[in-house]
């Protein structure tokens, strides 16, 4: 069942049909082939003009996977460029302890022979 206009969520991004996302990445954002695919992907996969239910490219209702995706990458570069961009090296705090699966105190597991 497919739901009505008024029954969708709303989809907020920081792009317009009006205001794509450029083709060019912002300043900061390193993944620039990762970007532009986005921002294609973005343009490409846009809602229909004359309900906006539906994809223009896949057919398949609007917001499809493929502009959910583009729409991710899109916001999540953006927030890594502001963040932790190349003028904001990161800080210690911001890494992930790394925690070793196997130790030397770790037994060794004892191998069956098939007899």
């Amino acid at each position: 069942m497919q739901l009505t206009r008024t029954q969708q969520p709303r989809m907020h991004s920081a792009y317009t049909r009006q205001n794509p996302p450029s083709y060019e990445p912002p300043a900061g954002v390193e993944e620039t082939i990762g970007w532009q695919l986005a921002a294609q992907t973005w343009r490409e996969h846009l809602p229909d003009d004359l309900l906006g239910l539906e994809c223009e490219t896949c057919h398949r209702t609007w917001p499809c996977d493929a502009w959910e995706i583009a729409e991710d990458l899109l916001n999540g570069s953006r927030a890594y460029a502001a963040h932790d961009g190349p003028d904001g090296p990161e800080q210690e705090d911001d890494l992930l302890p790394i925690t070793p699966v196997f130790t030397t105190s770790t037994p060794a597991i004892p191998r069956h022979r098939a007899g």
